[in-house]
């Protein structure tokens, strides 16, 4: 329960914006961001333990792979995005921060160009 609580609370987060930052590409983005903050929030709080939070993420892990990376599939979009966002040198939460403040600037949408823009600054 506190994981659907707390990934859904990401979502309030990241759609906390002027214009939305939602669009019609990379749903990945919005769900494996959400897993990513989600167990970052979790972790922070003291609702996880490290153990846990590392065991979960691992599990997310696991299941991508047998998905061959394939984020186009329901399940892919959340843990194969949450697989993209683990790998990413910035964490979660500043990562998200920063495309918020690029969205609310740009009026773009989310989307993996603006993650890779983001990253590359």
């Amino acid at each position: 329960m506190a994981r659907l609580v707390a990934h859904e609370m990401a979502h309030l987060w990241q759609l906390n914006l002027t214009r939305g930052g939602i669009g019609e590409t990379d749903p990945w983005v919005h769900e494996g961001g959400a897993e990513a903050v989600m167990l970052e929030a979790l972790r922070a709080t003291g609702l996880y333990t490290a153990q846990a939070s590392d065991q979960y993420a691992q599990e997310l892990l696991a299941e991508c792979d047998q998905l061959h990376d394939d984020v186009n599939v329901n399940r892919g979009l959340y843990a194969c995005g949450f697989k993209r966002f683990h790998g990413y040198a910035m964490p979660p939460v500043p990562l998200w921060r920063a495309l918020m403040a690029r969205s609310e600037a740009s009026g773009a949408f989310y989307s993996e160009a603006m993650i890779r823009a983001v990253l590359e600054e």
